[in-house]
C-alpha cells in the first residue's frame, strides 16, 4: 500500500513538473535575427540634424539588449521634439512597435498620481494634512493618525509587498478588485510598521489607500479623477489604466527576461495598484508630463 502510494505521488510530481516545463516552453519567444525598422517622428525641424544620431542610439540599445522593443522621446524647451521606437510590441504575432505603442510604466505611476494629488490640493479638494480617515471611513483604528501626506510620502507605516511566496502572490495577482475601497483593504488587517510620520517605508499599497482618499475627496471614481484632472488637461491621450477586462489598444505584450530568454508574462490584474503601478503610457506622453512640471503650467 505504501509503495503504491509512493509511486502515485512520484508520478503526480513528474506530471506536474512536466506540465510546468511545457507551459514555460510555450511561453518562450525569440527576437528576430534581422534588424527591424525604426519608427521615427520629428516634431521640430530645428533638430533634424540630430535624428540620425537618435535613431542610431535606438538601434544600438536594441542590438545590445534582450528587449523585444524599445521606445523613447525627447523634450526640449517645454515641447516634444522627437520620438522613436524599434522592435516588436508582440513577437508571437509579429507586431512591430511604433511611437504610439503603449507600455506598462510600473511605479512611474506613483509620481503621476502624486502630481494629481497636488492639483487637488491646489484646487481645495483635499487637505494634505488631513487624516486619511476623514476621507475614507470604516478602516481600523490604527489608520486614524495617518495623514494624506503620510501616504503620499511613504511615511504612513503601510507595508510593501511581502517577501517569498507572498511577493509572487501579490505581484502576480490576477484578482479583479471592482472598486478602490476593496483594493485598499488588502492591508487593512496588517499592523503598521511604525507610528505614522515617524519613519519611511516605500509602499505600493500605501498609494492605493491614497487613491481612495483622493476619489472620496473629489467625489468621483479614481479613473475618472485621473482623466479629468491630469491626463486630459496635459494632453496625455495615450495614458490610461491597464485594465485586464478591457485591454488597451496598441499596448505592448508583457515579457519576462529569465537567463537571456524572453517569456511571455502571465496574465495579471493590476486593479489592486492602479495609482501605484497600473498605468500604461508612451514616452511621448511622459515627456508631455515632464514638460508640464518643468514649465509650471500644471501646478505652481
Amino acid at each position: 500500500m505504501i509503495k503504491r502510494l509512493f509511486l502515485w505521488t512520484t508520478l503526480a510530481l513528474v506530471l506536474l513538473v512536466a506540465s510546468l516545463l511545457a507551459s514555460i516552453a510555450l511561453r518562450i519567444e525569440q527576437k528576430p535575427t534581422h534588424p527591424p525598422s525604426i519608427d521615427s517622428l520629428l516634431n521640430d525641424k530645428a533638430y533634424s540634424a540630430s535624428v540620425d544620431d537618435a535613431e542610431k542610439w535606438l538601434g544600438d540599445i536594441y542590438a545590445r539588449s534582450q528587449l523585444p522593443s524599445f521606445s523613447a522621446a525627447i523634450g526640449v524647451g517645454g515641447k516634444l521634439v522627437w520620438a522613436g521606437a524599434i522592435g516588436h510590441a508582440d513577437l508571437k504575432n509579429n507586431i512591430e512597435a511604433d511611437t504610439d505603442t503603449r507600455y506598462r510604466i510600473g511605479s512611474v505611476s506613483k509620481p503621476i498620481t502624486a502630481t494629481a494629488l497636488m492639483k487637488l490640493s491646489e484646487q481645495g479638494h483635499i487637505d494634505l494634512h488631513q487624516h486619511f480617515a476623514h476621507y475614507a471611513e470604516g478602516f481600523d483604528n490604527k489608520f486614524a493618525e495617518i495623514t494624506v501626506k503620510d501616504l503620499a510620502t511613504h511615511q504612513a507605516g503601510i507595508r510593501h509587498y511581502p517577501e517569498g511566496l507572498g511577493f509572487l502572490k501579490e505581484n502576480f495577482s490576477n484578482k479583479e478588485y471592482a472598486v478602490t475601497r476593496e483594493a485598499a483593504s488588502i492591508t487593512a488587517q496588517d499592523p503598521l510598521l511604525f507610528e505614522p510620520g515617524k519613519g519611511f517605508h516605500y509602499s505600493t499599497h500605501g498609494y492605493t489607500l491614497l487613491s481612495l482618499a483622493m476619489e472620496q475627496a473629489y467625489g468621483s471614481d479614481f479613473e475618472d479623477l485621473m482623466h479629468q484632472t491630469l491626463f486630459t488637461p496635459l494632453g496625455m491621450a495615450s495614458t490610461s489604466f491597464d485594465k485586464a477586462e478591457h485591454p488597451t489598444q496598441k499596448q505592448a505584450a508583457p515579457y519576462l527576461l529569465i537567463e537571456n530568454r524572453l517569456l511571455r508574462a502571465p496574465q495579471v490584474n493590476l486593479s489592486y495598484k492602479y495609482a501605484a503601478g497600473g498605468y500604461v503610457s508612451t514616452p511621448s506622453d511622459l515627456v508631455e508630463f515632464g514638460n508640464a512640471l518643468l514649465t509650471h503650467r500644471y501646478i505652481n
